[in-house]
């Protein structure tokens, strides 16, 4: 099923984040969670179609409760500089959104699944790039009216490619 019109997500002024808030921008509201220990998070994740991988704060990785021991260090290269994360598999659900822009808890909207997912200590953002998570969809941005579609190729839907019609019958 895919998802239609998801409003962009600014901030609040208050703090906090809303549908009229400053600098709205692609922001789905995702459920974070370790499969090995079922500790979850919800947060707001911008969609990043200028990052590679899927990156999270470093702080969210311990709150999880992942041993930092035991996932492998990689290198990073952000607009800010290059660093260092910890990779692990990390389950992510989209969640729906309320007319107010806070997360509708009670609803997924999608499950993606287990995802490898960077977790970085100068990440201050949820970044969910092209890697393990755009790379499954089909990315349709409205600017103008400040929404956004995400739905899933013909290829992963069906598991096949779709046959090709010519006027001499199906290939």
């Amino acid at each position: 099923m895919p998802i239609r019109d998801y409003p962009f997500v600014g901030i609040h002024a208050g703090g906090g984040f809303t549908i009229h808030g400053k600098n709205p921008s692609p922001r789905l509201w995702i459920r974070v969670e370790n499969p090995q220990t079922g500790i979850s998070t919800d947060t707001t994740a911008i969609v990043d179609t200028g990052a590679s991988t899927c990156l999270f704060p470093l702080a969210c990785a311990t709150m999880l409760g992942y041993d930092m021991s035991s996932g492998p260090t990689v290198s990073i290269g952000t607009a800010g500089g290059n660093g260092v994360g910890h990779a692990f598999v990390t389950r992510v659900s989209i969640l729906g959104i309320l007319p107010d822009g806070q997360a509708s808890k009670g609803k997924v909207l999608r499950v993606i699944g287990n995802i490898q997912v960077v977790y970085a200590k100068d990440c201050n953002e949820f970044l969910l790039g092209q890697d393990s998570f755009l790379n499954k969809f089909i990315l349709v941005i409205n600017y103008p009216e400040k929404k956004f579609s995400l739905r899933l190729p013909e290829l992963y839907t069906t598991g096949a490619p779709k046959a090709k019609r010519s006027r001499h019958g199906v290939h």
